[in-house]
C-alpha cells in the first residue's frame, strides 16, 4: 500500500511539472531533427525589422534606433551560440544580408536569419492566458521579445526550418531597458534550447 502511495505521489509530481510547462516556440516549418550540429559552421544575420507594441516613446529613449536593438540581440545570440558549443564555428556576417552571397563568399554550412523582432507588453492570468489589453490588477503584467527565425542550409540555399521564439520578463514601469534586456535574454535562452533539443515547451 505504501509503495502504491509513493508511486502515485511520483505520478502527481511528474504530471504537475508537465502541466506547468509553457510553449515558447511556435514551429512554422519543422526540421526533421534538432538544428544544432557541432560539425557545422553557422552565421547569424538580422533584417533589423523591429515591431513595437505600445512602446514607441520608451524604445526611442533607450535605443538609438531599431538597428541598435537588432545588433544588441544578434551579438548576444552569437555569444551564446559560441558559449554553448552548438556549432563548430560562429562566423560574423559583417553586415551582409544576402543569402546567396553569404554562402558563396564564406565557408559556412548554415545561416540563421532573424526575420523580425516584436516587442510587446501584456497581462497574463494564472491560467497562462495572455491578453494585449489591460484587464485589471488581477492579472500579471509582463513584457516579451518575440523573434521569427529561419534556418538555411548551404546545399539548397533554402530555409529548412522556420519558427517563432518568445522570451518574457516581469514588467516594471521604472526601467524599460532592463525589462527588454531580460526578455531578450530569455528569448535567446529559449532559442538555444530549441536549436539544441527541438523542444517547444519548457
Amino acid at each position: 500500500m505504501i509503495k502504491l502511495l509513493k508511486l502515485f505521489c511520483v505520478f502527481l509530481l511528474v504530471s504537475a511539472s508537465t502541466s506547468c510547462a509553457k510553449k515558447y516556440v511556435e514551429e512554422l516549418k519543422k526540421p526533421s531533427e534538432p538544428i544544432a550540429d557541432a560539425s557545422k559552421s553557422v552565421v547569424v544575420i538580422s533584417k533589423d525589422e523591429v515591431i513595437l507594441y505600445e512602446f514607441d516613446k520608451e524604445f526611442s529613449k533607450n535605443f538609438k534606433d531599431k538597428k541598435e536593438f537588432s545588433e544588441y540581440y544578434t551579438n548576444n545570440f552569437d555569444k551564446q551560440l559560441t558559449v554553448n558549443n552548438l556549432f563548430k564555428e560562429v562566423i560574423s556576417s559583417e553586415g551582409k544580408y544576402d543569402i546567396e552571397s553569404i554562402f558563396s563568399n564564406n565557408k559556412v554550412d548554415l545561416i540563421i536569419s532573424i526575420e523580425d523582432f516584436k516587442i510587446a507588453a501584456y497581462f497574463e492570468s494564472s491560467q497562462n492566458n495572455s491578453y494585449a489589453v489591460n484587464l485589471g490588477n488581477s492579472y500579471k503584467k509582463k513584457s516579451s521579445v518575440k523573434t521569427r527565425i529561419k534556418v538555411y542550409d548551404k546545399v539548397s540555399k533554402k530555409a529548412f526550418a522556420e519558427f517563432y521564439v518568445i522570451g518574457e520578463s516581469d514588467y516594471s514601469e521604472s526601467d524599460y531597458k532592463k525589462i527588454v534586456e531580460r526578455a531578450t535574454e530569455k528569448s535567446i535562452e529559449n532559442t538555444i534550447e530549441y536549436l539544441k533539443t527541438g523542444k517547444i515547451k519548457f
